[in-house]
């Protein structure tokens, strides 16, 4: 097909699966039929509480189907989608199994329709065939339409593009659930190429890979299990069977199961349709609906415990090895306690894999839901050993961690054999983030015993990022189970912008070919304790050692209503100043003339007004104290009755801000003020987003209505206060020197926060010596850059020779 016709083949069938749900809604809302409580009550099993959240709320309602709640909205939505992923898969193989056309019609959304090429699915609840049981005029006509419609799309261009970079299942997915859904559901696809590269992570030691066992424990849609099945089925001899109990899949989410379900199979029409055909043997589809995180507790012979957002669950099973489902009648489970209790036993029958690969979930534990937490706490503090953290982290479970991280553990321990591999993709912070130290100690910790795991090598895509719309930068780990790691680890960086932005729909040889790449070493800093962040090095670079900062580093001006604070100074007036507030803030407020005093006015720094060797402008802010304990009120009604009277005009919004704690102290009271604010020289630079130095120093800044005055760095613009004009020179010089810029690149990695106050720390910045002509020579060029800087004119030399003599000065 045509890449046009396609897309409107595509564009029908979302548009017919909008047609079905409004028809599904409907007789939801006035009929009152359909599994709502019982699917709302299994979603919150295993994703906690996230449908109550206000901002998931919102999207839900903003899909534009009316009528019903966000929990009914989610769930007619879910089960369009599974039952066109099963339509479009049998409308596949009825087309091989009957050339001239043959409608389905009720078997269109079947399962049992696989029985003609005697599988199974591996799921065991058919949780969105409901629709196929009401009778309702307007349910039967809207699935009979969309039958027609799924049947009329080409079925060689669906087979084909299951191994591609663009299968149905995924271009159907994205165009029918918004791009906010997706991600609050954790729903990221992964490139073809970028599955292809994870997989041959594992295969690189030269074993064959048809005497390997793979799982994916996060499946997604199957882009990992369909190119495994490939690669399985090449040669003439490879039986169905040996490939279904090779490529296993686990998914938390239904729907995922039942697009994987459906890839899988079509991927073995598509690998070995002779075979598949041919097979008489009843097989299962080995893709699994399960949280893969989750373990059951045996308490005594078929007894068991499960732990649930809204509390354990009990239940047993028949002691059959052929039945393992739980029996729900004695112990009072209903039937999604039932449902969640048989999914989540059934992932105890898998193990000894030689391999894991895929994409773990990335979603930072300040992001769960407090009932997921309250879930899986006993499966991380009773069984694993994952807390890092104490203090007010350790009630949240994992603190900052990326649940990514414990999903490696757990599913390494759970599911790999003795000496199995390991490739995921992990975020790039892992190695380098202050809050990952979990994944740095490389093992795995259950009660007494501890199994190491051997980090191989690091691939780093986080240039050019594949996952984009993620702003997640994105590595691919390589482990091996029960050995241990000899650094320097091979830390391999590609650059993805030299392949450009459609590398997503590029082959494997294609980026490869077209990407430039860089390898580094990764390896503890010898001086700190092996869970510190890691350091990436240039082949063969010598180390630069941490030391201590001299320098006490101070956060700026924190206000949190900058609506209010930032203002603009209009001119002078006969008792001060007029000023409006200047809307630049989040929270827009009334701009009204107003005039004050102009005491409390200063010059504020922005991010914007930052630059590596220069200030660039400035905003007038209100600083009403001069320490944040300051109880002034008495004070600036005396001096400052208007502008006083101006903060109270906005005195709710200022009594509404939730970081700020007022109780017993005036309301309009802020952080990060104190002498440090105030002082006469400062080095400022933006602790926040890039790695790229951006040191200056600044002193009294000259403002036509409010005179010279000091200052004021704000909120994530940091300073470092001095007295002295020259020490302040020598300071900003060093930190603006390539000596620097080399010891942070080597420790910050893509983190948001490269210049925070930790890093800050740990720049060994010795104290300005007056009589030092090393320390002379670094200030007077950063006092003569400053200058060259402000003109315009090119300060390379001078900018060399800085750098000479900071390296003579830290070695």
């Amino acid at each position: 097909m045509e890449p046009m016709a396609t897309m409107q083949m595509l564009k029908r069938i979302a548009d017919s699966m909008f047609d079905l749900c409004a028809s599904l809604l409907q007789v939801i809302v006035e009929e009152g039929v359909g599994p709502t409580r019982q699917w709302s009550q299994l979603f919150r099993l295993y994703y906690g509480d996230l449908l109550d959240g206000p901002e998931w709320k919102r999207s839900i309602r903003g899909l534009g189907l009316r009528g019903g709640d966000e929990e009914s909205t989610l769930l007619v939505m879910y089960t369009a989608y599974a039952l066109t992923m099963k339509g479009l898969r049998n409308h596949v193989i009825n087309h091989r199994l009957h050339p001239e056309p043959a409608p389905l019609q009720s078997a269109l959304f079947s399962d049992a329709f696989l029985a003609h090429l005697h599988l199974k699915p591996g799921h065991t609840d058919d949780l969105f065939s409901w629709p196929l049981a009401i009778e309702a005029e307007e349910v039967v006509a809207a699935l009979e339409r969309h039958g027609a419609c799924i049947q009329a799309a080409d079925p060689c261009w669906l087979l084909s593009s299951v191994d591609s970079n663009r299968p149905f299942s995924k271009t159907i997915f994205q165009q029918f659930f918004p791009t906010k859904v997706r991600h609050q559901l954790g729903e990221y696809y992964t490139p073809k190429w970028l599955a292809q590269l994870s997989i041959e992570q594992v295969l690189a030691k030269g074993e064959p890979v048809q005497s390997r066992r793979f799982l994916d424990p996060s499946c997604g849609s199957g882009v990992f299990l369909v190119d495994l099945i490939h690669r399985l089925a090449e040669g003439d001899n490879r039986s169905i069977h040996d490939i279904t109990s090779r490529v296993f899949g686990i998914d938390i989410n239904p729907v995922a199961v039942v697009a994987s379900t459906a890839n899988y199979v079509l991927a073995l029409l598509s690998a070995r349709p002779e075979a598949l055909l041919r097979n008489r043997v009843p097989l299962e589809i080995p893709v699994y609906f399960g949280d893969s995180m989750l373990q059951p507790t045996q308490l005594r012979d078929n007894l068991y415990s499960i732990a649930t957002g809204q509390g354990d669950i009990r239940y047993r099973t028949s002691g059959n090895a052929d039945d393992i489902r739980p029996s729900s009648e004695d112990l009072g489970l209903d039937h999604a306690e039932s449902t969640y209790a048989a999914a989540q036993h059934q992932l105890t029958q898998l193990h000894t894999f030689t391999d894991l690969v895929g994409n773990p979930p990335w979603i930072s534990w300040e992001h769960i839901s407090q009932t997921y937490k309250v879930k899986m706490r006993a499966t991380f503090l009773e069984t694993y050993s994952l807390y890092q953290h104490s203090g007010y982290d350790s009630t949240l479970g994992m603190g900052h961690d990326d649940i990514c991280v414990p999903f490696l553990l757990i599913c390494a321990d759970r599911f790999l054999s003795e000496h199995g591999r390991i490739s995921f993709l992990m975020k790039q912070s892992i190695y380098q983030g202050e809050a990952h130290g979990l994944f740095r100690t490389l093992q795995i910790r259950t009660g007494s015993s501890t199994t190491s795991l051997c980090l191989e090598r690091v691939l780093d895509l986080s240039s050019g990022n594949p996952f984009a719309s993620s702003g997640a930068a994105t590595s691919l780990a390589v482990l091996t189970k029960n050995a241990e790691t000899t650094f320097p680890v091979q830390y391999r960086k590609y650059d993805l912008n030299t392949v450009g932005k459609d590398h997503v729909h590029l082959t494997l040889t294609r980026v490869l070919q077209a990407c430039a790449y860089e390898d580094f070493d990764l390896l503890p800093e010898p001086s700190k304790a092996p869970t510190s962040p890691w350091l990436i090095l240039p082949k063969g670079a010598k180390i630069q050692s941490s030391g201590q900062n001299a320098y006490p580093v101070r956060h700026g001006y924190v206000n949190d209503l900058a609506s209010v604070f930032f203002v603009e100074v209009k001119g002078k007036t006969k008792h001060g100043i007029l000023i409006n507030a200047s809307n630049s803030g989040r929270k827009k407020v009334a701009v009204v003339d107003v005039e004050v005093e102009p005491d409390r006015v200063y010059p504020g720094l922005k991010a914007r007004h930052i630059r590596k060797w220069k200030i660039i402008g400035h905003q007038p802010i209100i600083v009403p104290q001069d320490k944040y304990t300051d109880d002034n009120e008495a004070s600036l009604r005396s001096s400052s009755p208007r502008l006083l009277a101006y903060l109270r005009s906005h005195q709710t919004l200022l009594l509404g801000r939730r970081s700020v704690h007022i109780r017993e102290k005036p309301f309009y009271s802020t952080f990060g003020v104190g002498p440090y604010t105030f002082a006469p020289h400062k080095v400022v630079f933006n602790a926040m987003g890039s790695i790229k130095q951006s040191f200056c120093v600044v002193g009294d800044i000259h403002s036509p209505h409010i005179g010279s005055k000091t200052a004021i760095p704000h909120n994530n613009i940091c300073c470092i206060s001095l007295r002295s004009r020259e020490e302040a020179h020598f300071v900003c010089g060093v930190l603006n020197s390539e000596w620097v810029a080399g010891f942070v690149s080597t420790r910050a990695g893509r983190s948001k926060y490269p210049w925070a106050a930790k890093m800050m720390k740990a720049i060994p910045l010795p104290k300005y010596d007056p009589v030092n002509s090393e320390h002379k020579a670094v200030a007077a060029l950063s006092v003569e850059i400053h200058k060259l800087a402000r003109l315009g004119t090119s300060f390379v030399r001078e900018e060399t020779q800085l750098n000479e003599a900071v390296h003579r000065i830290l070695g």
